[in-house]
């Protein structure tokens, strides 16, 4: 007798490990605020330094790319370059030239290939001034109708896995998302998602259901 409740009792503890029971945090309503998710066009990039240069005229930057990301860069493509020296609106350029070699450079304490680019600045901006440090990002994909999670909407797990809190009525579910990569505005979903807002923060909740109130929208 003894024996079969010793293997019922083995089996009502693999069922509980086997099978992850949903818990509720916080039977006190904890208060929450929210943000929206964005749809829209979502873009990969490049990034990259350099500097402003000035060739027959007219300004120029001059980027170094590294051999990891340079399989991505074409001729043509458009550039967002942030130049602080003149303020931090963009300005719009187009890649207008690679170089047929690559070198090594030093960068922060170890060394790495790298290949020059010239990008081409759209309308030259008159307080530019040859030898400013510039960043720039290279545009190389872009995905419309896309779903975007703000940064702050969206969190990483212990094993590198998103997840977010999405609302329901007066709860935050916790749900996870497949992340198909990031960019300026947030974390790109692979597909759309079934939902429109989401709790900040989700890193400060536990528990997959968590009751909330005094919801606010961003």
């Amino acid at each position: 007798m003894k024996k079969y409740i010793f293997l019922f009792l083995c089996s009502i503890a693999v069922i509980i490990v086997t099978f992850q029971i949903p818990t509720i945090s916080n039977e006190i309503a904890t208060e929450c605020s929210t943000v929206s998710v964005i749809n829209g066009t979502a873009t990969e990039s490049v990034s990259c330094k350099g500097v402003i240069e000035e060739k027959n005229g007219e300004f120029v930057a001059k980027v170094q790319i590294s051999e990891e990301e340079i399989f991505r860069v074409k001729n043509g493509q458009s550039v967002r370059i942030i130049c602080k020296a003149v303020g931090n609106v963009p300005l719009k350029g187009r890649v207008k030239e690679l170089s047929d070699t690559a070198y090594q450079m030093l960068y922060a304490t170890a060394n790495i290939t790298v290949v020059d680019a010239v990008i081409e600045i759209e309308k030259n901006n008159a307080d530019l001034k040859n030898g400013y440090t510039i960043t720039a990002e290279i545009i190389y994909s872009e995905v419309k109708d896309a779903s975007i999670l703000p940064f702050e909407g969206v969190a990483q797990d212990k094993e590198g896995k998103y997840y977010v809190y999405k609302i329901s009525d007066n709860w935050a579910i916790k749900e996870y998302v497949d992340v198909a990569f990031e960019d300026d505005k947030g974390a790109v979903l692979s597909k759309e998602c079934e939902f429109e807002t989401v709790c900040e923060t989700p890193e400060n909740l536990s528990g997959d259901f968590v009751r909330i109130k005094n919801v606010g929208n961003d």
